[in-house]
């Protein structure tokens, strides 16, 4: 549970208990304190003043009772418990029916990755379900934020990461908890009038396969939504290795006007041939990872940077987009497009280090880079 506790992202429950230490208190069994101590001593100055925690120690079983007095009427209680949350919850909620309790799990994060914690105390079961999730499925570099603004814009929800390190560790973990209702109440949380949409990056997917064995879990949770699915890609690896390299050493992924500016000047960034060329192989293999999924399942379009998103108008964009998923010409005329502040981060650093590769590259292999 090392990625929930870390500071900053989504997902993240340690910034949510510092900004609502009057509000959410965080119970926990003490086999979860103990994991988050680890924690804490990896990253002692975001606990400073420690963290509003009642651990439920004397609870070794579901059967023995709780004795804890720090337990209190006006707090909303965060239950966390790894061997099984959801008895845990049932539980506490058994003994003092006049107090307040959650699921960190099945409900904090869903709420928390949908950015509405504010909503979890909400009757989630209550809220609809969305008719249709769309799923920008994209390798790395390939543009996908920025068609991801564009699926907002046509009133689809806006397509984020919700798959990353964080939701990644949580699913694959042996925490137990509802999962398929997790998956639901973030859907039902981040419904826009039937619509949710989510950007799948090739690497987490393939981790997420990798390591859990099993989508069953997703199935069941999706059964009574229709699935689309657009894929992303990018024809120039080079530039797509290059682009990686350099956001990686400047420490910024993505620029909006008047947001955080790099520390890191165009003039102190690094080449490196063997870093952009482990980016070009590892990029060339989650492609034809995307192109897999779409030769096994038949079930989706593949939209390419430079073909179909780079220079392009967003309303063409647009259109493109509802030509692949067929989707019903009403949600152009309702689409709004204007400029959503984000910035082109590519420079002419980029163009001059792409050539310096591809030179590189045909000195060492003999043959230009393709």
């Amino acid at each position: 549970m090392k990625q929930l506790f870390q500071t900053g992202g989504e997902g993240r429950v340690l910034d949510f208990l510092r900004r609502n230490s009057e509000k959410y208190k965080l119970v926990a069994s003490p086999k979860f304190i103990a994991d988050l101590y680890y924690v804490e001593r990896a990253q002692p100055k975001a606990f400073e003043g420690g963290l509003p925690i009642t651990s439920i120690a004397t609870l070794a079983s579901l059967s023995a009772e709780p004795e804890s007095t720090e337990l209190e009427a006006p707090v909303v209680h965060i239950v966390a418990d790894p061997d099984g949350e959801e008895e845990r919850v049932a539980q506490l909620r058994g003994l003092y029916p006049t107090l307040t309790f959650v699921g960190l799990c099945r409900d904090l994060v869903p709420a928390l990755l949908a950015r509405s914690g504010h909503r979890v105390l909400e009757d989630l079961d209550a809220l609809p379900m969305p008719t249709d999730l769309l799923v920008v499925f994209a390798t790395p570099r390939s543009g996908s934020s920025h068609l991801g603004d564009i699926v907002g814009q046509m009133g689809l929800g806006e397509a984020r990461e919700h798959l990353r390190p964080t939701t990644l560790e949580l699913l694959t973990s042996d925490y137990s908890f509802d999962r398929v209702a997790a998956i639901r109440n973030f859907l039902r949380l981040e419904n826009n009038d039937g619509w949710v949409s989510t950007k799948l990056i090739t690497h987490f997917a393939r981790d997420f396969i990798a390591e859990n064995g099993s989508v069953e879990q997703v199935f069941e949770a999706l059964q009574e939504v229709r699935c689309h699915v657009i894929g992303l890609d990018r024809k120039d690896r080079a530039a797509q290795a290059v682009s990686g390299h350099i956001a990686s050493q400047r420490g910024l992924w993505h620029y909006f006007e008047g947001g955080k500016q790099s520390k890191v000047e165009d003039e102190d960034i690094k080449y490196s041939f063997e870093s952009i060329f482990g980016r070009l192989t590892g990029y060339a293999q989650q492609g034809a990872y995307l192109r897999m999924w779409r030769d096994l399942t038949g079930s989706f379009e593949t939209l390419w940077y430079e073909d179909d998103l780079d220079g392009k108008p967003s309303e063409e964009v647009a259109r493109t987009v509802a030509g692949h998923l067929d989707l019903p010409s009403g949600i152009l005329e309702k689409a709004t497009f204007a400029s959503t502040g984000r910035v082109r981060i590519a420079s002419d650093l980029n163009v001059a280090m792409i050539a310096r590769f591809k030179e590189h590259w045909q000195a060492r292999f003999g043959t230009p880079l393709m």
